[in-house]
């Protein structure tokens, strides 16, 4: 039986001229060495092993890694898409780890159309309404069978793309 898993909203923008750059100091740039460590964290986060879709994500896009004590506590991945990019899927132990993953690839895509789809019951919402970021749809979030079950404190923040809910 299919079952709702909540809604998630697309947000639009076009990069501002500044962003501020206070992730500077524990975000960075992901390598190819870095996949194996991003796709544990994607596992933790989603609930389930997504290696294909990350492995091409990583392909085509620019990923960032949150990093505290030493250790990859979260990632987000910007590509093109459309007229310009999306950020998804951002997955971290906390909002304020999403924000400061989101902050950094808004930092690099300045001046670019901007598309980032979250779920509606996270609380990022009024947070990007701030960065201008507008709400322009709804989608349902939908599951066959059980629902994926997240590790510990790890979250989604932002899906890849609603098509890949």
């Amino acid at each position: 039986m299919a079952r709702g898993a909540g809604r998630v909203q697309s947000r639009l923008m076009i990069g501002r001229a500044w962003m501020p750059q206070r992730s500077a100091d524990i975000v960075r740039a992901a390598d190819e060495e870095d996949a194996d460590g991003i796709l544990d964290l994607d596992r933790k986060a989603y609930g389930m092993p997504r290696e294909k879709l990350i492995r091409e994500l990583l392909k085509v896009g620019e990923a960032v890694l949150l990093c505290e004590d030493g250790k990859s506590t979260g990632y987000a991945i910007a590509r093109r898409f459309g007229r310009g990019y999306v950020i998804g899927p951002v997955a971290t132990q906390s909002d304020e780890g999403a924000k400061l993953l989101i902050t950094a690839l808004l930092s690099r895509l300045r001046g670019q159309f901007v598309r980032i789809d979250v779920y509606e019951q996270d609380g990022l919402s009024g947070w990007l309404e701030e960065l201008g970021m507008k709400r322009v749809s709804d989608a349902a979030s939908m599951a066959w069978g059980p629902l994926p079950v997240s590790f510990g404190r790890f979250h989604t923040y932002a899906v890849a793309n609603q098509s890949f809910m």
